[in-house]
């Protein structure tokens, strides 16, 4: 009987140990799988920030380029009319003559 008990002490600490190393073991594993997590979400939110920051800046650059065309359009429409403007002074003196308003004794035609 004592020798039955001795074997059922002595496999139930090497039972006891066993099951200490498997815990010890899993908590390892948990670790190691937490920390490749950690590691592959940082490394996907860095991707992510490229990403986003790259965006960014060609959609400012396509603002930037709106502003400069909406610009030169208007730009180019001022100029447009200032010389429709000279074109109809000129068209006026040449229909009226140099002196203003007052119409030549000749009229002039233009096409």
């Amino acid at each position: 009987m004592a020798d039955s008990l001795a074997k059922i002490i002595t496999f139930d600490s090497e039972f006891g140990f066993d099951i200490e190393r498997i815990d010890a073991q899993d908590r390892s594993d948990r670790r190691k799988s937490q920390a490749k997590r950690k590691n592959a979400l940082t490394e996907i939110a860095t991707s992510l920030e490229h990403s986003l920051h790259a965006e960014l800046f060609r959609h400012q650059n396509k603002i930037a380029n709106i502003t400069s065309r909406e610009k030169v359009q208007s730009e180019r429409q001022a100029i447009q009319q200032s010389v429709r403007e000279k074109h109809q002074s000129l068209m006026q003196r040449v229909k009226l003559g140099s002196r203003g308003r007052n119409p030549p004794e000749e009229k002039i035609n233009v096409g």
